[in-house]
């Protein structure tokens, strides 16, 4: 069995775990929507396929379906007890799990920032992160 990441919500409730994450699998989303939906100014976020992780304490994740400012539909996945956002499902079924489930120091450095035109003056991008105006 390979090695994994594990993490959970706040109130562990739900628990999750995945493959250890490669170099390339953390990203920060800029855009409106996941601003409004992390209630912070990005969301970090590693992908993964949807195959690769398990989950545990399903009973208390709730779904919210959204269409973002591109078009496209995105599942999101939260903790209906705590409400600690989980991960997003989109519509080419791939997974993007929120990096704050897990412990600190476990995570990859971000290689891409997307919708980066929305970035507060005072921020700043990852140094190395492929930058992008919109999500691809």
């Amino acid at each position: 069995m390979s090695e994994t990441l594990s993490g959970s919500c706040l109130c562990g409730g739900v628990s999750v775990s995945i493959p250890i994450p490669p170099d390339d699998s953390m990203g920060v989303c800029h855009c409106t929507d996941c601003r409004k939906s992390t209630g912070t100014v990005a969301g970090y976020f590693l992908r993964v396929s949807t195959e690769s992780f398990h989950l545990d304490g399903k009973e208390h994740v709730k779904e919210f379906t959204v269409k973002a400012d591109t078009g496209n539909i995105y599942r999101r996945f939260f903790c209906r007890d705590c409400g600690s956002r989980l991960w997003d499902r989109d519509s080419k079924e791939t997974d993007y799990v929120c990096a704050g489930l897990f412990p600190p120091g476990t995570l990859p450095k971000p290689t891409y920032e997307q919708f980066v035109r929305h970035l507060e003056k005072w921020e700043k991008t990852h140094e190395g992160a492929k930058l992008v105006q919109v999500q691809s």
